[in-house]
């Protein structure tokens, strides 16, 4: 029986999407596996297995932190930093959790959806559609350059939900070693309580059981989110806790 490291398999799907969607050169610092964003999501983070302390990262933090969310993953505790205290003395605020999920996608069994039609978003123009909705769905403004760079993989897929043309929710798909990662899954406040969510959680699951053959669906999920994400069969992992510098 083949085994691997569900958790960190998580992680490194999330990580290598922000990757993908543009890092700030640093040789020095990537060299340790650590990595900050280009612009959007303005992420500064280390690898799941990273020897670098998590109080080196925050010592090697670049002056123009202010916009930086700083993600600090289950194992990080083992490397020094333990208590929300000792966050805060180190400069941070703890700005929201999220809770990592997974799903055997050899248990999930494909449900037939009417009312949403998804598309693969490939071009400019569409692509631009994607990010307003998004935007507006997260109510923070995503960068179009950003997800333009990322959607260039081939392991990368943006989907748009639409009900009768007009623009409802997306979702972006990123498939890594034994699973895929579902990011972005987003309805805007206008689309809610119309069982769109559901919806379309069911064709992305769908569809990454037809067409990713992944072992796992992973996420990371909001507090709003995770009720959904439960009743479709996710189980729950692990938080993450996002903070940001106050310095």
């Amino acid at each position: 029986m083949q085994h691997f490291d569900l958790d960190k398999e998580n992680i490194n799907n999330l990580t290598s999407l922000w990757k993908l969607m543009g890092i700030a050169p640093n040789q020095e610092l990537n060299a340790q596996g650590i990595y900050r964003s280009r612009s959007w999501p303005h992420r500064y983070w280390q690898d799941w297995d990273s020897r670098t302390t998590f109080k080196e990262r925050l010592g090697n933090a670049p002056l123009d932190r202010k916009k930086l969310v700083v993600p600090v993953f289950q194992n990080n505790s083992k490397k020094g930093i333990q208590h929300q205290s000792d966050k805060e003395g180190l400069g941070l605020s703890l700005l929201f959790k999220q809770q990592a999920m997974y799903l055997d996608m050899y248990s999930y069994t494909p449900q037939k959806q009417q009312q949403l039609n998804i598309t693969k978003v490939t071009s400019e123009k569409d692509t631009i559609v994607w990010c307003n909705i998004a935007s507006q769905a997260f109510n923070y403004e995503i960068d179009v350059a950003s997800i333009i760079l990322a959607n260039q993989h081939p392991e990368v897929t943006l989907l748009l939900a639409d009900m009768q043309g007009q623009p409802v929710a997306t979702a972006m798909l990123h498939k890594t070693e034994h699973v895929t990662g579902i990011h972005q899954m987003g309805v805007p406040e206008q689309y809610r309580g119309q069982g769109v969510a559901r919806n379309l959680m069911h064709q992305v699951l769908g569809l990454t059981k037809r067409e990713l053959a992944c072992r796992y669906a992973v996420l990371q999920a909001s507090s709003a989110g995770e009720s959904l994400y439960l009743s479709l069969g996710f189980k729950a992992q692990f938080t993450i806790e996002n903070y940001m510098f106050v310095d």
